[in-house]
């Protein structure tokens, strides 16, 4: 009977336990997702950024021609 009793007390901790750890990935996930939205905005913005700059780039290389006439 207390080999019964022990082996439920440890089953009560381990279920716990996972519970827990179960709760910790979920948020670790949740984390992880918000992150990887981040990064997609940040790329997408890094991208407008290059195109605006490659645009000033032509704008300019046009405005030095148009001075040299």
């Amino acid at each position: 009977m207390r080999l019964l009793e022990t082996l439920q007390n440890e089953l009560k901790v381990f279920i716990e336990t996972a519970k827990k750890q179960m709760e910790e990935l979920q948020a670790l996930k949740v984390k992880l997702k918000l992150k990887e939205e981040e990064r997609v905005q940040f790329l997408e913005q890094q991208a407008l950024c290059r195109d605006q700059a490659s645009d000033f780039t032509i704008v300019l290389e046009d405005m030095e021609q148009l001075l040299e006439m």
